[in-house]
């Protein structure tokens, strides 16, 4: 199973976790993590199956005879399996859980609470009031080898689904009362929409770029690394990255380091993550950039060097020397485009 798990066509798919990114994970949670789920690891740290679906036990819990399964987590420092504490602590769910999918209100996750190692799979429900915890399978080689596929029918109410709208009033009202769920909600949610100029809304988040809780800041950081450093002229971006550099929570600090190397993304990176991702086989997106605010993506696909616009044109070569000599945006040759170069 671990062999053809992963969705060959991902493109996005994230590089091998390393050695080092396993023991630092292990260490952190105080635990040893299954053989066969650092096996998946190693191919590819996280991403999409190519099944969708794990036979759902008999329980008053699933009105379906299955759970849809689309994805597993991975290892990161800021993502990933290594965000459990936080969110158990957010959604109240027993401490001793390693969460690996899920959305809120459901979780698959590795149960660690009377084991230190080879854990069952558990299925938590935050419906209720008082989280449940159903186990699903005795180990996660158990889990891997009942994965199975099938045609999920589309909700009839997603194809006139739209975002939830908050108004500016709104969105300011949360501020004053510090509804910190709220703001937490709508920033780290692709559900909600502030209607409000981009440019008020952005001030809003430097308002709160200092805010008291740990999680909004956070939160403000990524969406600016994310979304926001491409977008934001130089005064308003250093003032974002002054604010992150001087908070107390080092990850927020490491958002403003991270967004510095976006800004001084250069040739001589883009080459090197390049030579560094070479291989003849799989597929990649090694960097994504935007030019005079259209989006190109970077990609090596079995040994071939790919320049893909936004628009879907994509442009061929057989080696990094021959990319850097032939590649263009909008008809001008690369290097000498790189000045309008951002990289998103």
């Amino acid at each position: 199973m671990a062999n053809t798990i992963w969705e060959k066509d991902d493109e996005y798919k994230p590089k091998p976790v390393s050695d080092e990114m396993v023991q630092m994970a292990e260490a952190k949670l105080q635990v040893t993590l299954p053989p066969s789920y650092l096996e998946l690891l190693k191919q590819q740290n996280g991403g999409w199956f190519i099944h969708n679906a794990y036979p759902a036990p008999q329980h008053e819990d699933f009105d379906e005879p299955f759970i849809e399964v689309e994805y597993i987590a991975g290892i990161d420092q800021n993502d990933g399996i290594l965000e459990s504490e936080e969110l158990i602590e957010e959604w109240g769910m027993p401490k001793g859980l390693v969460l690996f999918n899920g959305d809120g209100h459901t979780w698959l996750a590795f149960d660690y609470r009377e084991t230190s190692a080879n854990p069952p799979i558990v299925y938590v429900d935050n419906y209720d009031e008082v989280p449940q915890v159903i186990k699903i399978a005795d180990t996660f080689d158990e889990f891997l080898e009942n994965l199975y596929t099938v045609e999920i029918e589309p909700d009839e109410d997603i194809e006139g689904y739209s975002p939830v709208t908050y108004s500016k009033e709104e969105f300011e009202n949360m501020i004053e009362q510090d509804d910190v769920e709220s703001l937490y909600d709508i920033l780290n949610n692709d559900d909600y929409h502030i209607d409000a100029e981009e440019d008020w809304y952005i001030g809003k988040l430097l308002q709160l770029s200092t805010h008291h809780d740990d999680k909004i800041r956070t939160s403000v950081a990524y969406n600016i690394w994310n979304w926001y450093t491409s977008e934001l002229d130089n005064e308003r971006l250093n003032q974002f990255i002054d604010i992150f550099k001087a908070d107390t929570d080092p990850d927020i600090r490491d958002y403003a380091e991270m967004i510095v190397e976006k800004i001084n993304y250069s040739l001589e990176d883009l080459k090197r993550e390049m030579s560094d991702q070479h291989s003849d086989y799989g597929h990649d997106v090694i960097s994504r950039i935007t030019h005079k605010g259209n989006s190109h993506f970077v990609i090596q696909r079995d040994g071939i060097w790919i320049l893909e616009s936004h628009d879907g044109t994509k442009q061929h070569f057989d080696s990094i020397e021959e990319f850097f000599k032939g590649a263009t945006l909008s008809g001008i040759p690369l290097v000498d485009a790189w000045g309008d170069v951002k990289k998103l």
